[in-house]
C-alpha cells in the first residue's frame, strides 16, 4: 500500500480519490475532463443565458398542466440549495424537490430544507431509507446484492405532494 498521497497541482483533489490519474504536469483527470469537455461548451455571458433562457422555455412547455415542470434534487448543501432558489425563483419553474434520506443528514443540511420549502413553497418528496438494512447491505461480503427497503413520506414542514404515493408504501430498488 502506497501511503504517499498526491494532490494534484491544479486543484484541491487527491489520491484519496482511488481512481484519479495524473498527467505529466501533474494535473488531474478531472481538471483535464473539466478543460477539454466542460470548458469549451460554458458559456456565461448573453450566448450562455440565451442557451438558459431556451431550455426554460422548453421545460416550462413541457410542464404545461402538470403539478410540477420540473424535479430538482436537494442535499441541504449550497449548490442544491441555491439550485432550488434560482429554479423556482429566477428561472420560474415549479420544481418538485425531491431529498433521499439515508440517516446521515446534518442538522445543518435539515435545517436549510426546512427553510427553502417553508420559504419557495415547493413540495419536497422524501425517500426515507431503512438504516439498519442500509448498514447490513454496506457490511463487506461476497458479491451479494442487497434490495434496500425503503419508507416514502413528505415531511412535516412540506404540503403533501399531490403525486406522491401513500406516506405509509414501501418499495425496494
Amino acid at each position: 500500500m502506497n501511503a504517499t498521497k498526491t494532490i494534484c497541482t491544479n486543484c484541491v483533489m487527491d489520491t484519496t480519490d482511488s481512481a484519479i490519474t495524473f498527467d505529466a504536469r501533474g494535473v488531474c483527470d478531472h481538471c483535464n475532463t473539466f478543460y477539454t469537455q466542460v470548458q469549451p461548451h460554458w458559456h456565461t455571458g448573453e450566448r450562455g443565458k440565451a442557451e438558459l433562457d431556451r431550455m426554460v422555455e422548453t421545460i416550462q412547455k413541457a410542464g404545461k398542466g402538470k403539478d410540477y415542470d420540473c424535479i430538482i434534487g436537494m442535499s441541504g448543501g449550497i449548490d442544491s440549495s441555491y439550485l432550488v432558489h434560482a429554479a423556482k425563483e429566477v428561472m420560474g419553474l415549479r420544481p418538485l424537490v425531491f431529498h433521499v434520506d439515508a440517516g446521515w443528514n446534518s442538522h445543518i443540511a435539515v435545517n436549510n430544507i426546512e427553510r427553502l420549502v417553508d420559504g419557495l413553497g415547493p413540495d419536497l418528496f422524501t425517500e426515507v431509507i431503512d438504516w439498519e438494512e442500509m448498514r447490513t447491505c454496506s457490511a463487506p461480503s461476497s458479491a451479494r446484492v442487497c434490495r434496500i427497503s425503503t419508507r416514502r413520506r413528505t415531511t412535516p414542514f412540506s404540503r403533501s405532494c399531490t403525486n406522491s404515493p401513500p406516506r405509509t408504501e414501501s418499495s425496494t430498488f
